[in-house]
């Protein structure tokens, strides 16, 4: 299977490019630059190559499927980040739900069925304790309300074009290498590189934290299954854990650690309030295209800092 990978070079689609590879798919990704991980991995396989373009530019986008006729697509390519992306909210939606649109649009012009989009937990809002894919969804932010548009979007194109666009709601995935700043990344990686780290609000602030590995299997469950009874399905480990439980979990694997977090709720940037995070349950995608979990909280950390260091997890 030829699998186009937007945003392949990134964070997350690094990981989805390497696996697909590891079991003999052949991918091209499609991202702004060649990072240089995608350089080195096109270097040493010939199944992988690359196209730059602008996820926002449709004829960069037709280009590219017309050049190498993918079989089904994995969108990641986005703005990412409630909080980062709050300050321009224009370019948001032009990335996040035109970028899709010009997807959708190429994959119907070139007869390419099949899309598995990567959705986030912000586009409930404000959650639950635990969270279904049909709870009531109202975003307040940027980031949130652009995921939310293009879920509503895949409904759109798979009822009007036949296409089949699945949505993967995850939470606050984690891995080494994040490019940005945030939890857990940022207490870990404090104490793997010996830095004093000491966040002063969110102590109880608690979020479904995702593993970098169990994203990767959803995505690639939802990619292969044959016929999907849904078009949304939660995917993440199902429980949530506080930043106070990860900087004690991280003391007890790194007992050296100088890292601490203070009491009080926590907001993003300019002092905004982060929507209220709540667990995703998992059942549907469990039952559907078999998605099981391999990773809570302290297996994924001790899985962290094992990878950092070089050696097998604990």
């Amino acid at each position: 299977m030829k699998v186009l990978v937007t945003g392949g070079g990134g964070f997350t689609g690094m990981s989805v490019v390497k696996q697909l590879v590891a079991r003999g798919d052949s991918v091209v990704v499609f991202d702004v630059a060649i990072s240089e991980p995608l350089q080195t991995l096109m270097e040493n396989n010939s199944d992988v190559s690359a196209v730059v373009g602008d996820i926002s530019s449709l004829p960069h986008i037709a280009q590219a499927f017309k050049q190498h006729r993918p079989d089904s697509v994995v969108h990641l390519a986005a703005a990412v980040g409630a909080g980062p992306t709050m300050g321009n909210p224009w370019r948001v939606m032009e990335i996040n739900v035109g970028g899709t649109l010009h997807m959708m649009e190429a994959m119907r012009l070139f007869d390419v069925t099949r899309m598995v989009f990567l959705s986030t937990e912000e586009t409930w809002g404000d959650m639950n304790p635990v969270n279904t894919e049909t709870d009531y969804q109202v975003p307040f932010l940027p980031y949130g309300i652009s995921k939310l548009t293009v879920e509503h979007f895949c409904h759109t194109y798979n009822k009007l074009h036949g296409l089949e666009c699945i949505c993967l709601r995850t939470s606050w995935i984690y891995a080494p290498g994040l490019p940005r700043p945030r939890p857990p990344n940022t207490f870990i990686d404090a104490a793997l590189e010996g830095r004093s780290f000491h966040m002063a609000e969110g102590a109880e602030t608690v979020v479904d934290f995702t593993h970098m590995n169990d994203v990767v299997q959803g995505i690639l469950l939802a990619l292969d299954h044959h016929v999907h009874p849904h078009e949304v399905y939660n995917i993440a480990s199902g429980e949530v854990n506080s930043f106070q439980e990860v900087v004690d979990i991280v003391k007890e694997l790194i007992p050296d650690a100088d890292i601490s977090v203070a009491s009080g709720p926590y907001h993003f940037p300019g002092g905004v309030r982060m929507p209220k995070k709540g667990a995703l349950d998992f059942s549907r995608a469990r039952e559907a295209i078999g998605y099981e979990p391999r990773y809570d909280i302290r297996k994924g950390l001790e899985e962290y800092v094992a990878e950092v260091r070089g050696g097998p997890a604990k």
